[in-house]
């Protein structure tokens, strides 16, 4: 069973949050390289004929694991994808086996019968959390392009997963504090050692007949305290974002889910 922490909901949730970040910049850098390879185009099978990334299919999976995997210990095939959105054109682009092959070597899931079938990790779970946090499913329309230049048209999809602003901007309030707060142990410990070392001494002369002490006591209280306003501000937020919209998103990811079968 999984225990929810403070560990998992604050810390973890950032690392996981910078690794979003990363594969969403990898994974677009890909995208950027296949629509340059036009050459490689075929128009009658609508093909590049080249190897397509997978990031954004392995998002629509552990997407769907926070509301959609009722049993979180049975496995998934493709015959669950319709449910996830993912299109089959999107599965036949990439193979079952190459989606579910890099859910394993991410520890977002273990497959099993020559990597049809695949069980998602307590990873996995947790980072679908996250994706549900940031994400809604958002329904696209095909472009008249000759060679398509975009993810809908590329992937002959309907859905794409949209990002949420509001919960990316809490993140990233959440982020920046810890990196205030990083900066402000090293810079503390520093000064520790430079003032033991009394190479500080002429530095708090000059403070002193400057008549800055004052002012500087009140510049330094507002530092101090700016990654704790932040973060706490972040939290209230957080709170905020997750009662009015976060939780009353299933309903309509349940109504996509069914026009998406019908």
């Amino acid at each position: 069973m999984i225990i929810p922490s403070i560990k998992l909901n604050v810390f973890k949730k950032l690392e996981y949050f910078l690794v979003l970040k990363k594969l969403n910049k990898q994974f677009d850098g890909q995208i950027s390289v296949l629509k340059s390879r036009v050459s490689l185009f075929n128009k009658e099978s609508w093909k590049f004929e080249a190897a397509y990334p997978i990031w954004e299919i392995e998002k629509k999976i552990l997407f769907w694991t926070y509301d959609g995997h009722k049993f979180i210990d049975h496995i998934i095939t493709d015959k669950h994808f319709k449910d996830m959105l993912i299109s089959d054109k999107e599965k036949n682009y990439v193979g079952t086996q190459n989606i579910f092959g890099n859910l394993e070597q991410r520890d977002f899931g273990k497959t099993s019968n020559n990597k049809t079938e695949c069980i998602i990790t307590s990873k996995g779970l947790s980072f679908g959390e996250l994706l549900w946090y940031l994400y809604m499913p958002k329904e696209c329309e095909f472009s008249n392009k000759d060679v398509p230049d975009n993810y809908t048209d590329i992937y002959k999809t309907n859905y794409i997963l949209g990002r949420k602003s509001f919960g990316w901007c809490i993140l990233q309030i959440q982020l920046v504090s810890v990196y205030f707060l990083i900066v402000y142990a090293v810079g503390f410990f520093t000064l520790e050692i430079l003032n033991a070392t009394g190479l500080l001494d002429n530095f708090k002369k000059y403070i002193a007949s400057q008549q800055l002490l004052i002012k500087l006591d009140f510049l330094w209280i507002v530092i101090i305290l700016l990654p704790f306003i932040l973060f706490t501000v972040s939290f209230m937020l957080d709170f905020i974002y997750k009662w009015v919209i976060v939780d009353r998103k299933y309903e309509k990811i349940e109504k996509i889910r069914s026009l998406n079968k019908a």
